[in-house]
């Protein structure tokens, strides 16, 4: 059976090769008599990947801001046109069958990366003389199918697996890029229809030849992806011929080294070491075609948030919107043990866009303030681990606001129950021994070691524990004589547990296990002071690249308390001030999307 729909490039040197289409015949072109023998046309096109104007910070706001990709993320694969009439419905579909090749990148318009020359799309099985209207570029997605609508088809889905795949780790491939969106007026764009590409009659024409010498229509893509890069400039000291980073932190039981404070804390200072970083609250999938909401194009900021020059719009209708507050059918979250950076942070990750309503993102703290949770927007997870000035890891224990080395946490604990007006009249027995041979010097006081943590709710939540709760306990008696016995602890007697928990009440005890330090940092989008808690300033947008760079640790970070577990996911549901702990500037620079060299 012979393909109905068929796509001639321009030079006949492209090399043919398997492509993403399906080997399967296509759907028909709409034939009255649905044999798809209508009327034929020849369409010229040129595509071409565009770059973002940069949404930097305050003043930068203005200034465009460029990059070109790297050669896998523009590397295209395969391609796919569908094509609607003027009321959105579906008319036809064309497909490649052979990669395109690369052309050259345009060193005049920084808006474009790559583009391609002339190519001739045929289509067939047209009823009458009446042309298609509208057309959805799609690359890189393999058997992409249209709907019976331009809307449903833009709207259908792309999983993670169809848009970039990751292969031995870091190396990611197959961008699905699609028709850019934005509002505005142009020769082929209308608002009726803001994420394809406007044709008009005299794009078509009835021979090749006609089709060649014509001007071709220009089709601009961007991907589906975001992009995310972390580099990490804050001070550092040498220990011992290691780099480590630095903070001023007061902790409980740490070294004296910069002398020691009223109330007989250590005033010192700890190092880290950046063990790796990730994004976390991450899309799990993603409309093909961009997203935008009706009354953007006639609501502020979002008019100015649209570039018909440049192609593009720079906020969008995620997936998310649909999910209200409750985001966990539309997030994906990380875990501690896929935090591990390779050879260095010099890496990129890649994710869906993410956008929502400030209604669904903020909470409110104790304090009144209105916070973004971080659970709810995309950011990134960095990774440390903490060490002394002798290089050495430590466990530090978060209490009441205070951190404490971890031993020093648990002496402080014994000492408290000591002089309270129960005391700590606790023992244990020698395993080696019972109770009918035993001596005196066989018993040993409950100490620091037979304290314990147990995570609970989330990541880095702990309650205090007996490390062994089905050992018997013993209590100390001295008779009239002297004389030294002890007692088996009973029923209410045997209470330490419960003393325990007392102790930690409501308060919740952070334990930073194995040293681990964990930062959180939102992707800020359009982040200037006045606009904080509106929409715009949380967010990844499709084909935007993002780069955070922290200069500063100040505070510690959020604990865990068991990093090598890949079962607990990382879930920060406490709204929060997200430059409270690491002073980070996010610029966004525009990631000039493919404007590939393409030859089909």
């Amino acid at each position: 059976m012979n393909k109905t729909t068929k796509f001639f490039a321009a030079f006949a040197s492209v090399a043919l090769m398997s492509a993403c289409s399906s080997e399967e015949p296509f759907v028909d072109g709409g034939a009255e008599d649905g044999t798809g023998n209508g009327q034929k046309a020849y369409l010229a096109v040129t595509i071409n990947s565009t770059g973002d104007m940069g949404m930097g910070r305050s003043t930068d706001y203005e200034k465009p801001l460029y990059e070109d990709g790297a050669e896998f993320e523009h590397k295209v694969d395969c391609a796919s046109f569908f094509f609607f009439d003027e009321e959105g419905n579906w008319v036809t579909s064309v497909e490649p069958n052979y990669a395109p090749s690369f052309g050259e990148d345009d060193p005049v318009n920084d808006n474009i990366e790559y583009m391609s020359t002339k190519n001739i799309l045929v289509l067939e099985g047209l009823k009458g003389n009446k042309y298609p209207t509208y057309m959805l570029t799609v690359l890189n997605m393999e058997d992409f199918t249209a709907e019976s609508t331009l809307a449903a088809t833009t709207q259908k889905l792309s999983v993670y697996a169809d848009n970039f795949k990751k292969e031995n780790g870091k190396n990611v491939q197959n961008f699905v890029m699609s028709t850019s969106a934005y509002f505005g007026e142009n020769a082929n764009h209308d608002n009726k229809y803001y994420n394809v590409t406007k044709l008009n009659e005299s794009n078509f024409k009835l021979t090749a030849d006609e089709a060649q010498n014509n001007s071709p229509v220009d089709v601009y893509v961007e991907r589906l992806a975001a992009k995310v890069q972390l580099t990490v400039n804050a001070p550092t000291e040498e220990i011992n011929g290691k780099e480590f980073y630095v903070i001023e932190q007061t902790i409980a039981g740490g070294d004296n080294s910069n002398g020691t404070s009223g109330d007989g804390l250590a005033n010192t200072k700890v190092y880290l070491e950046v063990v790796g970083w990730g994004l976390n609250s991450t899309a799990i999938d993603s409309y093909v075609g961009k997203q935008l909401k009706a009354d953007w194009a006639t609501t502020n900021p979002f008019t100015s948030w649209q570039s018909v020059d440049r192609y593009r719009s720079f906020w969008a209708y995620s997936r998310a919107y649909e999910g209200g507050a409750n985001l966990d059918n539309y997030l994906s979250y990380t875990n501690i043990p896929a935090l591990t950076t390779p050879a260095s942070l010099d890496y990129a990750e890649y994710c869906y866009e993410n956008t929502n309503a400030p209604e669904n993102i903020y909470q409110q703290n104790n304090a009144g303030q209105k916070l973004v949770v971080n659970s709810k927007v995309t950011h990134v997870v960095l990774r440390t681990k903490l060490y002394n000035a002798n290089g050495e890891v430590q466990n530090i224990v978060e209490y009441r606001g205070v951190p404490y080395l971890e031993d020093t946490f648990k002496a402080y604990l014994l000492n408290s129950l000591k002089n309270s007006t129960k005391g700590l009249n606790y023992y244990y027995l020698a395993d080696s021994k019972t109770e009918g041979d035993a001596t005196v010097t066989d018993y040993t006081q409950v100490d620091v070691k037979d304290i314990a943590f147990v995570g609970k709710e989330g990541y880095e939540k702990v309650d205090i524990v007996l490390a062994d709760a089905a050992k018997a306990l013993y209590k100390k008696t001295v008779n009239e004589e002297g004389e030294v016995k002890f007692v088996k602890l009973e029923g209410a007697d045997n209470d330490l547990a419960a003393r325990l928990t007392a102790f930690q009440g409501d308060t919740p005890l952070i334990w930073h296990n194995q040293g681990t330090n964990l930062y959180f940092i939102p992707v800020e989008h359009n982040a200037t002071a006045a606009n904080k808690d509106k929409e715009g300033y949380y967010g990844v947008v499709r084909n935007h690249w993002y780069k955070i760079s922290v200069n500063k640790f100040s505070k510690l970070g959020h604990g865990a308390y068991d990093p090598d577990d890949a079962t607990i996911i990382i879930k920060p549901d406490t709204p929060e001030d997200p430059l409270y702990y690491v002073g980070a500037k996010i610029n966004i620079l525009n990631w000039r999307i493919i404007s590939q060299n393409v030859e089909l």
